[in-house]
């Protein structure tokens, strides 16, 4: 696709940008000049007004960013200053603006834990964090919204670094800084993508990015804003994460491209097929032809009816609308049964690879639906090679990290000395190139939502239970992907009460965790935890063990002891029935199944999406407003009914 005429203002900008120093500045004013007057920002303010901004307009906006960042900073150019917020216009704006200010960035999740927060901070050396409310920690602290803008920045030089960050331990590095020639080959590394497909990167000026992936995450960071600002596409900012604010924005402004985690695809699929289940009968078998036919599973003759673009359109439109034409899962492993459905109804579902230290490398990028449903995760990009070494894949290219930032000190990239990165990733790869990711060699858990898990993180916040000799986290295989458990020892008995003061305390550090980190299943072991010669605990055998010899340990049950003292019966039972209600609509099950005290997410088997659902129904049925350290600690029809009793009185 190379001699198509249409794609060749995107290679003509992607060479472009390999004549130059490559630097942030040659990106940014490439993007900027190119794309003047198109569309960058699409947004709703707070009441829901929708407001629009250029690339010519975005440009003037960061470069007064930039220069209010140089009078607001008190360390020297060249110091990393750590950006912590949620997705929105000025994320991108405070990103250029600390660049053209001469500052490098470290990307921090908006909703990492300050403890963690803190450690991040003085692993990296950081001088200062900028944030979009106050905070409080050892190093300056910018609140975006009480800077004023006016003077652009002369933007002499930009600064030329961004670091990003998969985990706040203090056990090893996890803070990976990539240069501008780093970034500017990820840029170049969608050069091959017409070779397969122009729908991905195709040059019409209504493409539209939903932009659910946080921007501090290597996938939203890269498959989302960096690629698709070069070439100048428009991103749609959500105020939430919120599953039906998501669908409705695709829908009101006709969003082409989604990119998200599988957790959300896989919602999205469950939410098809519990809705097939409240159809007719001859309803369901329709649909069940349609998403057949377009998996290329039964011939047109053999659809009938179900081929037709007029019940596609109209199935399309009761789900993400019917501009969609390109999708992308990534982070962690997505389900062949999610494949199907997304791709049976229209969407075209594709899979990708890549990680905090080496960018994106790989992209499904078949149009043939039979291709992308058999999960491979595409073939290596341009300047991108790949290698197995003993079933573990090996990435070489220009786009890796360059460095390490190590107690405040840059270090040498994570690369062997033939250049190589070892993923710790066990893969297969096909005669044709594609590649198959299997499993994991590290001991890290891919969370739901695609973010890296390290259990060592995790045992931390779990180091002063009582009574417990040694313990392990864990991520056991489920039928959703892989969900947290923990293992503990007690080389004694405990009596009733330090049991249940045990299981208290496990509930209460549990709670504190962000959603995504919560322990989902509690185990005593019988038997002393397995030890290497290294006195580590081996988890894989821990694993094995679960699943081979159960009659070892003890299921532990998850405490949640709610007072409602000083309440009324007849108003405790209002609440919590309502509650009750709306937990049960949000998650299409019976009211009968939800107990008091069981968690949404561990218990009742909804996710981050369905939680964020529960939250917007409480606060709109109630009419109160959850505070957001409150959020992902309220968990329970018990908990949220004690809440809206304290909020009501």
């Amino acid at each position: 696709m190379k001699n198509d005429p249409k794609m060749q203002v995107f290679f003509d900008e992607a060479n472009l940008l390999m004549s130059t120093k490559r630097s942030f500045k040659d990106i940014f004013d490439i993007q900027t000049s190119t794309w003047k007057k198109r569309i960058i920002f699409i947004y709703e303010d707070d009441n829901n007004k929708t407001h629009k901004a250029t690339y010519q307009e975005f440009r003037h906006v960061a470069l007064q960013y930039g220069f209010a960042f140089e009078k607001a900073f008190e360390c020297p150019k060249g110091s990393f200053v750590a950006l912590k917020m949620n997705n929105s216009p000025k994320w991108v704006y405070s990103f250029w603006g600390l660049l053209i200010a001469g500052f490098n960035p470290i990307l921090i999740n908006p909703i990492t834990l300050n403890s963690d927060v803190t450690r991040l901070l003085k692993e990296s050396g950081a001088k200062a964090l900028l944030s979009d409310k106050d905070e409080a920690f050892d190093v300056q602290c910018l609140n975006v919204n009480s800077i004023e803008l006016g003077e652009e920045s002369s933007e002499e030089e930009f600064a030329s670094k961004v670091a990003f960050c998969t985990s706040g331990t203090t056990a090893k590095s996890r803070i990976f800084v990539y240069n501008s020639d780093n970034l500017a080959h990820q840029i170049y590394a969608a050069y091959c993508m017409p070779d397969t497909t122009d729908t991905i990167m195709y040059q019409k000026p209504d493409v539209r990015l939903i932009t659910i992936v946080p921007f501090s995450h290597i996938f939203g960071f890269v498959a989302v804003l960096f690629w698709f600002s070069f070439f100048g596409r428009t991103f749609v900012f959500t105020k939430s994460i919120n599953p039906d604010e998501i669908v409705g924005m695709c829908k009101k402004y006709k969003v082409s491209h989604i990119f998200s985690v599988p957790m959300f695809w896989d919602r999205v699929a469950k939410s098809i097929h519990a809705s097939l289940e409240k159809q007719s009968e001859s309803r369901q078998k329709l649909i069940a032809k349609t998403i057949a036919y377009n998996n290329k599973e039964i011939s047109k003759t053999e659809a009938g009816l179900a081929s037709s673009k007029i019940v596609l359109n109209k199935l399309q439109k009761q789900i993400l609308g019917n501009n969609v034409v390109y999708c992308i899962a990534g982070g962690s492993a997505l389900s062949k049964e999610t494949l199907r459905t997304i791709n049976g109804v229209g969407y075209p579902l594709y899979n990708g690879y890549g990680m905090t230290e080496i960018g994106i490398t790989s992209v499904e990028l078949s149009p043939d639906v039979r291709q992308r449903n058999k999960g491979a995760v595409g073939k290596a990009l341009t300047n991108v090679e790949y290698k197995l070494d003993n079933g573990e894949l090996l990435v070489k290219s220009p786009q890796i990290h360059s460095e390490t930032l190590v107690n405040g000190k840059l270090e040498k990239s994570s690369v062997d000395k033939d250049g190589y990165f070892h993923t710790g990733d066990i893969a297969m790869i096909d005669e044709e190139g594609y590649t198959y990711i299997k499993g994991k060699i590290k001991d890290v858990v891919i969370g739901a939502n695609g973010e890296n898990i390290y259990p060592d993180e995790i045992e931390t916040k779990f180091s002063d239970l009582d009574y417990i000799d040694n313990l392990a986290i864990l991520g056991m295989p489920s039928k959703e992907g892989e969900k947290l458990a923990m293992v503990i020892y007690i080389s004694h008995k405990l009596d009733k009460d330090e049991k249940e003061k045990l299981e208290n305390q496990i509930a209460d550090c549990n709670s504190k965790l962000p959603t995504s980190m919560q322990v989902q299943e509690f185990f005593l072991s019988t038997l002393p935890l397995p030890i290497n010669a290294s006195m580590k605990i081996m988890r894989y055998q821990l694993v094995d063990d679960l699943k081979n010899r159960p009659e070892t340990f003890i299921r532990l049950n998850n405490a949640d002891l709610v007072s409602f003292e000083g309440f009324e019966e007849r108003e405790i039972e209002q609440v919590s029935k309502h509650v009750s209600e709306i937990i049960a609509d949000v998650l299409n099950i019976d009211v009968k199944e939800i107990a008091p005290s069981a968690h949404i997410i561990l218990d009742l088997s909804g996710d981050s999406f369905t939680y964020m659902s529960v939250i917007a129904s409480i606060e709109s049925e109630f009419d109160i407003k959850i505070s957001t350290e409150m959020i992902g600690r309220l968990n329970t029809v018990n908990e949220f009914t004690l809440y809206i009793l304290k909020q009501r009185h």
